[in-house]
């Protein structure tokens, strides 16, 4: 992934498939290291349909995919 100006570095370091996502995000100098979940309780949410994003580009091979599901995810726990 490549990192400019307007946007942190996101880097994915595991995943689970229908479990966690961690990854490293890299905002104003500041590393924050997140494991997104999948929820179980609520089926329908935001953050399974997400996740489930990230699991397909995976499965796909597919880098674009996989670039854009992540930093989707990322938007949904930063301000």
């Amino acid at each position: 992934m490549e990192e400019t100006s307007d946007n942190p570095l996101i880097r994915l370091l595991f995943f689970k498939e229908g479990g966690e996502v961690q990854c490293l995000y890299d905002c104003e100098g500041f590393i924050y290291h997140l494991a997104l979940q999948y929820n179980y309780e609520e089926s329908n949410c935001l953050e399974n349909s997400l996740l489930q994003d990230v699991y397909d580009a995976l499965d796909a091979g597919d880098d674009k995919k996989l670039t854009e599901a992540s930093e989707e995810c990322i938007q949904i726990v930063t301000p």
